[in-house]
């Protein structure tokens, strides 16, 4: 009896000598996140936070970046991304732990938009002149420039029988953005001093 009970304790220590510890998934606290800082191996910051990251993505044979949740930050969902080189922790950021992430509330635009100030035509020389303003930047966000809006003026007005356009472009705060000038026809060119018809010559 004792030596059947002695081969089951045995066999017992065994298997949990193969078994091993699972490795814990930790989430990084702001304290923690405070600590960390650039040239720790990922030991000492698995020491540090006491477990693993969630996720692990290897960008290169020398770079690696890990990602934890955050644990008790200002947004309802953070996270901490350490980049290692070379083994060593070399950028920290975080998102929602420390700090509100910052929304932008404006509206977007996606295709270009102007309002006119003033549209004129000059019958004797047959030209178009026309003022426009952009959308203001604290109620829109948008990516086109004013040489964007100038060339879709250009080609807004290219069927019109025009022989050139006149085009000056305003920021929302009547800050001058751009002046700019293009030809329709070969009486255009002379006009405007531009080579070809169509292109922009600005001022």
């Amino acid at each position: 009896m004792k030596k059947k009970l002695g081969i089951i304790v045995l066999s017992a220590i065994i298997l949990a000598a193969c078994g091993g510890k699972e490795a814990t998934t930790a989430t990084v606290s702001k304290g923690e996140y405070e600590k960390l800082k650039k040239g720790m191996s990922y030991e000492e910051v698995t020491e540090l936070v006491g477990g693993s990251a969630g996720k692990e993505n290897e960008i290169d044979e020398n770079i690696t970046e890990y990602e934890f949740e955050g644990e008790g930050g200002v947004e309802d969902k953070s996270s901490v991304s350490l980049m290692f080189k070379n083994g060593k922790l070399d950028t920290i950021m975080e998102t929602g732990l420390l700090k509100k992430e910052e929304k932008d509330e404006r509206k977007f635009l996606s295709s270009v938009d102007y309002e006119v100030m003033e549209d004129t035509t000059n019958k004797k020389q047959n030209g178009k002149y026309i003022r426009v303003k952009l959308p203001s930047t604290e109620e829109y966000l948008y990516t086109f420039t004013p040489e964007d809006v100038a060339k879709y003026l250009v080609e807004k007005y290219k069927n019109e029988g025009y022989d050139a356009i006149w085009i000056n472009i305003h920021a929302s705060g009547e800050e001058h953005l751009l002046s700019t000038r293009a030809a329709y026809t070969q009486k255009g060119l002379a006009m405007t001093g531009a080579n070809k018809t169509g292109e922009l010559v600005t001022e």
